[in-house]
């Protein structure tokens, strides 16, 4: 594939576990970790079509770094936790070896 198609990613791990430890999330419109992102409040959410729109997103920040501490806060304070990586994977073993014996 040229290197310029978007590949679209379902649900990313980094994402999720990004936000079950309070930290904003910056992505695209086109994943499915977006679908816990609340545009603005606990992260950003742009569509990746244009390299400028990722630019203006992290712009945002750089030029209201108290944003970046609101959502923060926002993310750390938020009444659905989010499952760290850890809880995933025993998870996901846990149901490996039910299908296994």
């Amino acid at each position: 594939f040229p290197s310029h198609d978007i590949w679209l990613e379902t649900l990313g791990f980094t994402g999720l576990e990004m936000l079950s430890r309070g930290i904003p999330l910056i992505c695209t419109d086109r994943c499915g970790v977006a679908q816990f992102v609340r545009d603005g409040v606990n992260g950003i959410i742009f569509d990746p079509s244009k390299k400028e729109n990722l630019i203006k997103a992290l712009n945002s920040l750089l030029d209201e770094p108290a944003k970046l501490y609101a959502m923060r806060r926002a993310q750390a304070t938020a009444s659905i936790k989010m499952k760290t990586y850890e809880q995933h994977v025993d998870e996901f073993i846990e149901m490996l070896a039910s299908i296994t014996h």
